[in-house]
């Protein structure tokens, strides 16, 4: 629901499959998906969040570029998140904004810019509140969606 409006009613395999709008992609899955804002870069062949950068092939150009929007956000799920103590290339500054205990995981949750995210490892993390960390993208499984109003764009593969 958004401001009292059913967005999308269908089964929940399907829900979590191929959400219509971002607050869906935000309410299911264990854990659900983070959503970051990101921009089109100006020669429109990536998106950007900070430092790092989402290539886009030739198919999500033209896609991208039919709706003359250069904000978007994205969908991601701790699978496509890659943490390191050290910059590398292709990724950005988080912050390490909080942390939960799940069972035998931990879940941090991640400051990027002005976005939470969420992370999660069953191995053991080393890190600390507000320790600087850099994080990297898994180019696959990311969804797009518009920014102005919520709606898929399109699942980058």
């Amino acid at each position: 629901m958004d401001n009292g409006l059913i967005i999308q009613q269908d089964t929940p395999i399907n829900l979590l499959n191929n959400p219509k709008h971002f607050l869906v992609d935000t309410m299911i899955g264990d854990p659900p998906s983070s959503i970051l804002n990101c921009n089109l870069s100006k020669n429109k062949s990536y998106l950007s969040i900070e430092d790092l950068k989402i290539e886009l092939n030739d198919a999500e150009i033209n896609i991208l570029n039919r709706i003359e929007e250069n904000n978007f956000l994205i969908s991601i799920t701790p699978k496509n998140i890659v943490i390191s103590d050290k910059k590398s290339e292709n990724c950005t500054k988080a912050n390490i904004y909080s942390y939960e205990i799940i069972g035998k995981q931990k879940q941090l949750i991640l400051k990027v810019g002005n976005d939470l995210i969420k992370y999660r490892s069953s191995i053991e993390l080393k890190y600390k509140i507000n320790q600087e960390i850099y994080i990297s993208l898994i180019n696959k499984d990311i969804r797009i969606y518009n920014k102005n109003n919520g709606g898929f764009i399109l699942n980058k593969q």
